[in-house]
């Protein structure tokens, strides 16, 4: 058992709140986390209240699913008057949403932090804790890689920017952005790129035109590719394999599937989850 789907009843009114909890164990001091279902127990004291396993689940998702269900089956939403839940379901704990004070709980917040400013000290450890490797989006794609846009997302874009003007602030910002880019300093970025792409180019061959190997989870060889534009092809084309991924797995040994899945869309990750124990390489074996 992965986790349970559990009914907690106010002995006193027979209101209800369905849950989700992640144990492999049924845990009978567990009553919810809702914020509603919290003040209740606190109103009426935890002996009034009774709680039971409805259902056994056996994955993530099927927790998520089963909890939606049953929310909608036993009409336990605050707003119908009858429990105690606030969402309905599958949320994974995100009950401002859905949270009937939400926006007194908004103004709340605005009026607290108004004029308040963080001390110079404190954005500089702020920025040591998110740094490099400390990032949780460190060394991963962002959901947009590898996608391009539709001509109907463009066509979109382009009406809804029709009559738009830019302030005075902003041109004038993207006129002294202008002149900071002076022809010595483009100059000087181009030929330190050309160097760098050069010095590898030498060492390592030009690595677009280099046959590609493809070995699957068990080591065997799969497939032969010319160049890797044609091996890059052939998995967007077919798969949906987003190129840069295969691109950072041949050049730099990234993983092509990242062990948790965040910053990366459901789809795109379950694509990449086939591919998981894949390699491209230039190295026949």
């Amino acid at each position: 058992m992965y986790g349970y789907i559990y009914r907690t009843t106010n002995l006193i009114n027979n209101k209800i709140y369905i849950g989700q909890k992640k144990s492999n164990i049924f845990v009978p001091t567990y009553y919810g986390s809702g914020t509603i279902i919290k003040r209740a127990i606190s109103k009426y004291g935890i002996e009034n209240f009774e709680v039971k396993i409805i259902e056994q689940c056996f994955s993530k998702e099927q927790l998520c699913e089963r909890e939606i269900f049953w929310i909608a089956k036993e009409k336990s939403l605050y707003s119908f008057g009858k429990g105690y839940n606030i969402t309905p379901g599958g949320e994974f704990g995100d009950t401002f949403s859905h949270h009937p004070d939400k926006e007194e709980i908004r103004k709340r917040m605005s009026i607290t932090n108004a004029g308040r400013k963080h001390s110079d000290d404190w954005k500089r450890k702020a920025s040591e804790r998110t740094r490099g490797k400390n990032n949780p989006m460190y060394g991963k794609p962002g959901t947009r890689k590898g996608l391009s846009m539709s001509s109907e997302q463009k066509e979109k874009i382009r009406q809804s920017n029709i009559g738009k003007k830019r302030s005075v602030e902003t041109i004038q910002k993207v006129k002294d952005a202008k002149k900071n880019r002076t022809k010595e300093k483009i100059a000087e970025a181009s030929k330190n790129h050309s160097e760098a792409m050069k010095k590898r180019i030498a060492r390592d061959g030009h690595s677009m035109q280099k046959k590609v190997y493809v070995y699957d989870n068990l080591n065997n060889l799969v497939n032969t590719f010319k160049s890797v534009k044609e091996c890059k092809e052939y998995y967007f084309e077919k798969y949906k394999l987003s190129k840069k991924t295969i691109q950072f797995n041949l050049q730099d040994n990234k993983p092509i599937c990242p062990e948790i899945k965040k910053g990366i869309r459901k789809d795109l990750y379950e694509i990449r989850l086939k591919f998981k124990g894949y390699e491209f390489t230039h190295t026949k074996r």
